[in-house]
């Protein structure tokens, strides 16, 4: 177990291949995160897309550079220890994020809609 979590000069195996394909695919949700965020006229919508922006860019760039570090096998920065911490990191924080969606996020969205009407109205 020590070997396959802390030593970087093994070769690159098939899970290095797929985390790469996921980091990758992570950058991609950060982009079309943005798209979203960009085109949505409700300032709680573009909150919640900024926060998976933010969640997808930040773990997606950091796995780009554990990946990069893992290609040119870079002792310490290079090994799988590393992306079990960034893995680690993003699930903690998706948490957060989870967390919001489910208690509060409903909440702000009907106080916005509710003002968006009354605005609406009042002009």
């Amino acid at each position: 177990m020590n070997d396959f979590l802390f030593n970087p000069t093994l070769a690159l195996s098939q899970s290095d291949w797929v985390l790469f394909g996921i980091f990758g695919a992570l950058i991609v949700l950060g982009v079309v995160e943005l798209i979203i965020a960009k085109s949505s006229n409700a300032t709680v919508v573009k909150d919640f897309h900024r926060r998976l922006q933010r969640l997808f860019f930040t773990i997606g760039i950091l796995g780009a550079v554990w990946a990069g570090m893992r290609y040119l096998f870079v002792p310490y920065l290079g090994t799988r220890f590393s992306v079990v911490l960034i893995l680690t990191v993003g699930i903690v924080w998706s948490a957060f994020i989870i967390f919001y969606a489910a208690n509060k996020y409903g909440q702000e969205r009907k106080e916005w809609d509710r003002r968006a009407m009354k605005e609406k109205y009042l002009r």
